[in-house]
């Protein structure tokens, strides 16, 4: 694969399951129909550009799906300047994304720093599904030097092994993990931020026209 005509060189790789194919279908029709995505996930589709990393179809599968991702993703998609990890009920920014990627240090991981493990208040980890960006050396580091941790969760398992291996995060406060309404953002303030979490299928074409027409306003409750 030829690295992509863009103002930085990154792919976007994508938590999902076999039980949400309606969000991949959302995703490949507004924000991912012409990106550099993979969804990695419990089934293969080639078509849809979905690689098996496991065979357990259950939500805490999250771990394994991730560690797998980064560890076994081929080789033909090692050759990016940065990952960006996400859920597929994420809603994602592109425009601002590639403005943004070059000014990033590639020294730190940028998402949205969070502490709410109930087993270790104290771990700072990045929210999934709000996303975050992995500089290509951390990537590799992580492929090489990663282990799964049995949590059910695949950020606080990230997280984790941050701290094992003294990966350094940076607070991206445009990556958000919940929906712009429980942000207090209007929707013209949407193409501002580069993440939304917990968007469903309709809102990521609402979001994704915005973005594309910041000038229109469209109502998230209509």
């Amino acid at each position: 694969m030829d690295k992509v005509d863009r103002k930085d060189n990154y792919l976007i790789l994508i938590l999902h399951s076999h039980n949400t194919r309606e969000r991949l279908k959302a995703i490949s029709r507004s924000w991912g129909q012409n990106a550099n995505i993979l969804f990695y996930a419990d089934y293969s589709n080639l078509l849809d550009k979905v690689i098996q990393v496991t065979k357990n179809p259950s939500y805490e599968s999250g771990p394994e799906k991730i560690l797998n991702c980064i560890k076994f993703l081929p080789q033909e998609h090692l050759n990016y300047d940065w990952y960006v990890f996400c859920d597929d009920d994420t809603f994602l920014n592109l425009n601002l994304l590639e403005k943004v990627l070059p000014s990033f240090d590639k020294d730190f991981v940028y998402c949205d720093v969070i502490k709410c493990w109930e087993q270790d208040p104290t771990l700072e980890y990045p929210s999934g599904g709000a996303g975050f960006a992995i500089p290509d050396l951390i990537f590799k580091k992580l492929r090489s030097e990663s282990e799964l941790y049995a949590t059910r969760w695949s950020d606080v398992c990230i997280g984790l092994n941050f701290k094992k291996l003294n990966i350094e995060m940076k607070q991206e406060g445009r990556f958000h993990a919940h929906p712009p309404y429980k942000h207090d953002l209007k929707l013209y303030e949407v193409p501002n931020h580069l993440s939304f979490h917990y968007v469903n299928e309709e809102e990521q074409k609402r979001l994704h026209d915005i973005c594309q027409l910041p000038e229109k306003i469209y109502n998230l409750n209509e």
